[in-house]
C-alpha cells in the first residue's frame, strides 16, 4: 500500500455483468467475530460457498448458532440442500402479493371494545385490526375467530390435550410457545398508527376476562422520519390528559432513563436503539448484558413501525430489537416481504413464532426448493395466522376517500439545457466507444437526470469546468470522473491532493472529516472501513455540491422549476376566498435540487416550509406544525427519502414530483402521505418528465 501511494498508483478491477467473483476469507478463529462485525457494519454479509477446502473448518461470524451447536453448512443437511431463490423474480413477487392480500381476516368477528379515551372514531376495518390484535394477544388456543398458528385439539386415545400446528399439519404433546403478538400490514394510508394506538389504549383499562389495566409502558419504535407523526397522532387521537407519552431522543434523553416506566407510551428511533445495545464480549449474537436502559425495561409492548427496515438478521440493528424484553411484540408495515422470503423471517424470528423463528426451520419450511409448491401454501397459512392486511380496494366505500389523479406534466428542455444534456451524453458515447469511459452508465445516468432538473447548477464544478472548455472547442476535452465512495460527490483538485488512504477508497475531504482521525500522528480514518454506519437520511442528504452556496448569483430557474411554479402560482388562484389557503408538497431526490426551488419559491413570494434528512428531530416538528397550522405557508419542500414514509401530509391537496425515480415504490410511499385517511380533498399529482425520445427520464418513466 505504501509503494502505491508513493508511486500515486491506484489499483482497479473490472468485472463483466455476467461474472461471479467468490471470495473466501481464511483467519484466526479469534478473528471471526471482528471480521464479521467489521462487514456488518458495511452492510457486506456472508453467504455460504458453493466449495471450500473441508480441512479447514468453516464458520459464518456473522450467523446465529443456538447455543451448544456448531454451525453447520447447507449441504450437511439433506434436507436443506436446496433453498429457494432468496431474490424474488416476477413471478414469485406476484405470488407474495397475493398470499399477502389473502390476510384479510374473518368477515364476523367478535367486535373489540374501542377505549372511551380515543377522541377519533375508527373505521369498521380498523375495529376488524384491533380485535385481531386483541385476540392475539390473549394467546388463546382455542375459540379463535382469526386464522391461528397453533390449536388445541382433543385426543381420543388419551385425556391429555394436543396442539395442533396448521402450517406442517402436526401434532404434538407439549404446549407450544405461543407469540402474543403479530403483523398489522395494511397498505399505506389506511391509518395502522390508528389501530395500534386503540390496541394501546384498550389495554390501559380492565379487561373483560378481569385481567387488571397495564401498568407497564409501550414502546414504540421508529424511524426518525415517521417520530414526529407519532407524536402528532397521540395529541390528535386522545382525549387531552388521558395518556401518558415520552419522547426518547437526542442528546437529553438520559434525564428520562428514571422515569421511563412512570409513562403510558415511550417513542424512541431505530437509531437510538441501535447504539444503545451493548455488544457481548463474547461475541456478536451471543447473550449480552444490555447496558442500555431499553433493554433493561420489561416493556408490556413493543411496536416496530416501518418493520422491514429489520429484515438483515445480521445486522445491529436486528440484534437491537430482538434482544428487547417484550410480553407482546408487533410489526407494523405495508411492505413485509420486499427483495426475498427471508425477509419475512426476520419479522417471524422478532415476534418469537415458534418454531419457525429458528432460521433454519424456517428456511426448511418455506424456501426448500423441492417441494416448492407445498412451501408457497404453507408461506401462506403462516401469514394468515399471523398477518391481517387490508389494501384500499378491498375496504372499499368503508374508507371513504376522495380519488387521486395523475398528471403528467411534459418539461421542454430550453436551448442551453438541451446543449448541456447533448454534451454529456456524447462524451459518453465517445468515451465508450473509444474503451476509455471512466464514467459509468449509472453515473452518466445520474448526470443526465441532474442536467435535466436543473442543467448545469445541480453538476460538480468539476463538470461545470468541462462544460465550459467543451463549448468552447469542437472537439471534446477530456473527462475524469472520480467520485466519493461515501457520498458520490465528484473529487476535485484538494481531495485529490489528500494522503492516500491505505485501505485504497477514494473519498472526498468532508467525508474524511467526518470518520475522525486516529490518536496517533492524526491520520484520517476511512469512513467505510471504520466509522459508524451513516443513517439512510444521512446518505441521501446530497450526490453534488450545494448550489445554495456555489450556485449561480443571479439565479435563473430551470425548464422544470418553471413548470413547476405555474402549476403552484395556478392552484394558488383556483381557490376560493372563502376556503382555507391550497397547499402543495413538493418532493425530490436530491436536496440540493430543494435549494434551487427554494430560490425560486422565495423570489415568487411563496411562504414555505422543508423537509428532508439534514433537519433534526426539534426542526422536523416545527416545519411540520408550521405547515399544517400557518394559513399563509402553501408549500413544503420534502426529500423523497425523508418525508416518503410514516408522516402524514393531508393537509396538502397537491403533490409535485420533481423528477422520476428507480424506485416506484417510494413514489408511491409518497402519494399515499398525502392521498391517506384524514384527506378531505381531491388530490392531484403532478410527476415531471422532459419530453424526447432520448430522454432518460421518459424512458426511465416507460421502464418504471
Amino acid at each position: 500500500m505504501a509503494l502505491l501511494a508513493g508511486h500515486k498508483a491506484t489499483l482497479s478491477a473490472s468485472i463483466k455483468s455476467n461474472d461471479k467473483l467468490e471470495i473466501l476469507v481464511y483467519s484466526l478463529r479469534r478473528d471471526g467475530d471482528e471480521i464479521g462485525d467489521f462487514l456488518s457494519d458495511h452492510d457486506w454479509f456472508l453467504q455460504q460457498p458453493e466449495a471450500y477446502d473441508p480441512s479447514t473448518a468453516y464458520r459464518n461470524p456473522q450467523w446465529l448458532c443456538r447455543p451448544g451447536t456448531e454451525f453447520e453448512t447447507s449441504w450437511q443437511r439433506n434436507e436443506m440442500k436446496a433453498t429457494l431463490p432468496t431474490g424474488l423474480g416476477a413471478a414469485e413477487k406476484k405470488k407474495v402479493a397475493e398470499l399477502l392480500d389473502s390476510a384479510v381476516g374473518p368477515a364476523v368477528f367478535k367486535r373489540a371494545q374501542v377505549s372511551d379515551m380515543l377522541v377519533t372514531e375508527l373505521k369498521e376495518y380498523q375495529i376488524q385490526g384491533l380485535s385481531m390484535m386483541v385476540e392475539k394477544e390473549t394467546g388463546a388456543l382455542t375459540g379463535t375467530e382469526f386464522p391461528s398458528l397453533w390449536v388445541e385439539a382433543s385426543d381420543s386415545n388419551s385425556s391429555t390435550p394436543r396442539y395442533y400446528n396448521t402450517v406442517i399439519k402436526k401434532k404434538v404433546a407439549r404446549p407450544p410457545k405461543i407469540s402474543r403478538g403479530g403483523l398489522l400490514a395494511d397498505e399505506m394510508g389506511l391509518g395502522k398508527t390508528l389501530t395500534a394506538l386503540a390496541l394501546i389504549s384498550g389495554s390501559l383499562h380492565p379487561s373483560s376476562l378481569g385481567e387488571p389495566a397495564v401498568t407497564y409502558p409501550t414502546l414504540i419504535v421508529s424511524p426518525l422520519s415517521t417520530l414526529t407523526n407519532w407524536e402528532c397522532q397521540i395529541e390528535t387521537h386522545f382525549k387531552p390528559g388521558s395518556i401518558s407519552f415520552a419522547v426518547y431522543h437526542g442528546s437529553g434523553r438520559h434525564q428520562l432513563a428514571a422515569s421511563l416506566q412512570n409513562y403510558n407510551i415511550i417513542l424512541t428511533t431505530y437509531d437510538i436503539l441501535r447504539a444503545e445495545c451493548s455488544k457481548s464480549p463474547q461475541g456478536y449474537y451471543k447473550t449480552a448484558t444490555q447496558t442500555g436502559i431499553l433493554h433493561s425495561i420489561d416493556w408490556h409492548r413493543v411496536i416496530l413501525d416501518e418493520a422491514h427496515v429489520i429484515r438483515n438478521r445480521s445486522s445491529k440493528l436486528f440484534r437491537a430489537v430482538q434482544t428487547l424484553n417484550a410480553r407482546h411484540r408487533w410489526c407494523l408495515t405495508g411492505t413485509p416481504i420486499n427483495n426475498s422470503i427471508e425477509d419475512l423471517g426476520s419479522l417471524v424470528e422478532f415476534l418469537r413464532v415458534h418454531p419457525f423463528d429458528n432460521p433454519a426451520v424456517f428456511k426448511n419450511t418455506f424456501m426448500n426448493s423441492s417441494r416448492a409448491g407445498s412451501c408457497w401454501e404453507r408461506l401462506r397459512t403462516l401469514v394468515q395466522c399471523i398477518t391481517l392486511r387490508r389494501t384500499k380496494a378491498s375496504v372499499g366505500g368503508d374508507l371513504d376517500i376522495p380519488p387521486r389523479h395523475e398528471v403528467i406534466q411534459s418539461v421542454y428542455l430550453d436551448e442551453g439545457e438541451r446543449h448541456i444534456y447533448d454534451l454529456i451524453k456524447r462524451h459518453f458515447t465517445i468515451a465508450v466507444d473509444a474503451g476509455e469511459s471512466s464514467m459509468s452508465t449509472f453515473s452518466l445516468i445520474l448526470r443526465l437526470r441532474q442536467a435535466c432538473n436543473h442543467g448545469r447548477d445541480l453538476l460538480h464544478e468539476t463538470l461545470q469546468k468541462w462544460l465550459d472548455k467543451a463549448s468552447m472547442f469542437s472537439s471534446l476535452p477530456p473527462l475524469e470522473l472520480r467520485t466519493c465512495e461515501v457520498c458520490d460527490t465528484m473529487l476535485d483538485g484538494a481531495d485529490l491532493s489528500c494522503e492516500a488512504l491505505e485501505c485504497l477508497h477514494q473519498v472526498c475531504r468532508a467525508c474524511l472529516q467526518r470518520g475522525g482521525t486516529t490518536r496517533e500522528k492524526a491520520k484520517p480514518i476511512c469512513p467505510l472501513c471504520n466509522s459508524f454506519p451513516f443513517e439512510v437520511d444521512e446518505m441521501s442528504r446530497t450526490t453534488t455540491a450545494s448550489p445554495m452556496g456555489n450556485g449561480p448569483a443571479l439565479y435563473r430557474p430551470s425548464s422544470k422549476v418553471k413548470a413547476l411554479l405555474q402549476n403552484l402560482k395556478d392552484f394558488g388562484s383556483s381557490q376560493p376566498s372563502t376556503e382555507p389557503p391550497a397547499k402543495s408538497v413538493v418532493f425530490s431526490t436530491w436536496t440540493s435540487m430543494l435549494d434551487l426551488i427554494g430560490r425560486a419559491l422565495s423570489i415568487n413570494g411563496f411562504n414555505f416550509q422543508r423537509l428532508d434528512g439534514t433537519k433534526s428531530l426539534s426542526q422536523r416538528r416545527q416545519a411540520l406544525a408550521v405547515f399544517r397550522k400557518d394559513p399563509s405557508c402553501t408549500v413544503l419542500l420534502a426529500s423523497i427519502g425523508c418525508a416518503g414514509v410514516g408522516i402524514d401530509l393531508t393537509a396538502a391537496s397537491r403533490v409535485h414530483i420533481v423528477e422520476p425515480g428507480w424506485n416506484p415504490m417510494l413514489e408511491r410511499q409518497a402519494l399515499d402521505r398525502v392521498h391517506r385517511l384524514g384527506q378531505t380533498k381531491e388530490v392531484i399529482s403532478f410527476r415531471y418528465v422532459v419530453a424526447g425520445t432520448d430522454s432518460v427520464e421518459e424512458v426511465s418513466t416507460c421502464i418504471l
